[in-house]
């Protein structure tokens, strides 16, 4: 069986949907490390302490920090998109 290495972990650089924690206190994205502990690895790809468990814990917290920064930068962008349609329909 191969070892994995650190880099083998799949991080994205998408924002977080369903944020989950390792026994490790280390957060990740469900979809980044959910296959980590079913391949075998027994460690934390950060810290690489022994995983005591296998389980993932949702963060919930996290994920209702995050829908919130998602909703106000959304209501940023239609903000600025209303400015930019309203300057350009303005008379010089």
């Amino acid at each position: 069986m191969r070892t994995k290495r650190r880099d083998d972990l799949y991080i994205s650089l998408d924002m977080m949907k369903s944020p989950v924690r390792l026994c490790t206190g280390v957060t990740y994205d469900h979809s980044s490390i959910q296959r980590w502990p079913d391949d075998g690895n027994n460690t934390c790809p950060a810290t690489m302490q022994v995983l005591h468990t296998k389980d993932l814990v949702p963060s919930r917290n996290l994920q209702r920090l995050i829908q919130i920064w998602s909703d106000s930068a959304t209501d940023c962008r239609r903000d600025a998109s209303t400015a930019t349609a309203l300057y350009a329909l303005s008379p010089l």
